[in-house]
């Protein structure tokens, strides 16, 4: 619908701004915990009750940036890596 302004000029109802892509509540907090690579370590000891877990050298665990560029030229944000 249209309306005239105080100008006599007919505006178009805008369209809504793109909103930023909401990420979940405890999703800072993930993100947070997943940085510090002894406390992956932690997580892993005390939760994973399997033999491969002995082979891990949790000493090379090192964050990853999780920006990039997509194939299709799109910026993308990954989870913590």
């Amino acid at each position: 619908m249209s309306k005239k302004t105080r100008h006599g000029r007919t505006s178009r109802p805008r369209k809504p701004a793109k909103q930023a892509r909401s990420h979940p509540p405890h999703d800072g907090f993930y993100k947070h915990i997943f940085s510090h690579p002894e406390m992956v370590e932690g997580l892993l000891r005390d939760f994973v009750d399997e033999d491969w877990l002995s082979t891990v050298d949790f000493s090379t665990l090192e964050r990853q940036n999780g920006s990039y560029v997509s194939d299709d030229l799109r910026a993308r944000e990954d989870d913590s890596v």
